[in-house]
């Protein structure tokens, strides 16, 4: 197996150190979320512990709490379900943050459009180098 360790059934059944428990309730913006169970299993040799969430639909006007599972990874990345089954949205974010606005897109002038070389730049052109002369 190289330098993996193969675990017994023993070893299995719990977990090699106890993870730090995350708060009983934690916030994502203005949605307040409550954990009311955890569930351990072992996946690919590694312990993975599953918390059941429950909070109140992001929609506005829906005030239906739902349950969800979440990883401590997703739960400490703020990266949670936000809405109900009846009104979930992938992809959309919920609108807690304003949108930014957009920076002015500078617009070229007729002068702009022009390639570089036939731009005329005025004294800070710079100077096409002298060609010698064959009749010389």
């Amino acid at each position: 197996m190289g330098d993996r360790q193969a675990y017994t059934s023993q070893q299995r059944a719990e977990p090699m150190s106890k993870p730090s428990n995350p708060p009983r309730w934690f916030k994502v913006g203005e949605q307040e979320y409550r954990i009311v169970g955890v569930e351990g299993y072992w996946r690919e040799d590694r312990y993975i512990e599953l918390h059941a969430i429950e909070a109140v639909c992001a929609h506005p006007g829906c005030s239906r709490v739902f349950r969800a599972a979440a990883t401590k990874t997703a739960i400490n990345k703020r990266a949670v379900r936000r809405r109900c089954a009846w009104h979930k949205a992938p992809g959309s974010p919920v609108g807690d943050r304003q949108k930014k606005k957009a920076k002015p897109v500078a617009r070229k002038t007729p002068e702009r459009l022009l390639p570089r070389h036939k731009r005329d730049l005025g004294p800070r052109a710079p100077k096409p180098p002298e060609r010698p002369s064959y009749l010389d």
